[in-house]
């Protein structure tokens, strides 16, 4: 919009000039909001597409117990936490061999993580080898975080 030089009398065609350039004007702020809008909404489409497939692969990762262990085991094979819930896992499932290798993983890992032993010594009560599961359980009973479990089960 532009404002007639002072001293002319040309108020009407400046007055249709300048209300024609400010119609122009105010005519195509909505369509370019419009067309951000919409390339905004068309970048987002995109990107969900475009993780779509990803989530889909993670949920289906998170689906069973399973298969969420062995995508953790892939990722963190050297943390003392995975391989503990690793332990646990296969101790459920009555496995105690792999539950064992996982608890001494664990220990290995991280010596002071002294929950391990107490793992151990339930895991080795549970193959009837008591000996063995006994002296992890008096072990368990010196760690502050088991103490009350291990000597419970003693």
């Amino acid at each position: 919009f532009s404002f007639p030089p002072r001293g002319t009398d040309d108020s009407a065609s400046t007055t249709t000039t300048s209300t024609t350039t400010v119609n122009t004007v105010l005519a195509s702020v909505p369509s370019r909001r419009r067309l951000r809008a919409a390339i905004g909404v068309a970048v987002c489409m995109a990107l969900i597409a475009s993780w779509m497939p990803v989530t889909m692969r993670r949920s289906a990762v998170w689906a069973h117990e399973e298969s969420l262990l062995d995508e953790a085991l892939a990722v963190c094979p050297r943390s003392a936490k995975v391989q503990s819930n690793a332990g646990f896992i296969w101790k459920r499932r009555k496995r105690f061999d792999k539950a064992v290798a996982a608890f001494e993983r664990a220990r290995e890992i991280e010596p002071v993580y002294c929950e391990q032993d107490q793992n151990l010594g339930v895991t080795y009560i549970g193959t009837n080898e008591l000996i063995k599961g006994l002296q992890y359980m008096r072990k368990g009973a010196d760690c502050v975080w088991t103490m009350v479990n291990s000597v419970t089960t003693l």
